[in-house]
């Protein structure tokens, strides 16, 4: 079975003394119309020669836009495993999570953000819980991430 390494951070940053997490929104296009899917975490495969959390931060870029993370600043948080099918093939994917911590007001360049990205935003603990998740590991995740 291939295995496929994947790496994503779940960005926190504290305004006003509570806790808010960065996420972010894709959309998918089906017969020319824009669709949103459920609040998810940045993440992506790790390329060769690149270190887990270097993934982790060019994907955070490529994805959302945010632009001022340090690999190096990153703390491992969690990681997930799972069986799916690709293009007729059974993969292993395991999805490593760093955690990392924002700027007060973090540099965002929207020019670098993926065109299927459709939302980006900081959600307290409260309004996490009330979001549609992509799936029930996103929710997870926070979870564990406020509790860090």
């Amino acid at each position: 079975m291939e295995e496929v390494l994947s790496a994503g951070v779940v960005m926190l940053r504290e305004t006003t003394g509570e806790r808010e997490i960065f996420l972010m929104q894709r959309q998918y296009f089906k017969k020319g119309k824009a669709t949103p899917l459920g609040w998810e975490l940045p993440k992506g495969r790790v390329e060769k020669g690149e270190t887990r959390e270097e993934a982790a931060v060019r994907e955070l870029e490529e994805e959302t836009g945010l632009t001022d993370t340090d690999p190096e600043q990153l703390k491992l948080l969690d990681h997930v495993s799972y069986t799916l099918q690709q293009d007729g093939v059974e993969k292993r994917k395991t999805v490593v999570f760093f955690i990392g911590y924002a700027k007060k007001d973090p540099t965002f360049d929207l020019t670098k953000r993926e065109t299927g990205t459709h939302s980006v935003g900081w959600y307290t603990e409260a309004q996490v819980k009330c979001l549609h998740h992509r799936n029930k590991t996103v929710g997870e995740i926070c979870e564990k991430a406020f509790r860090f």
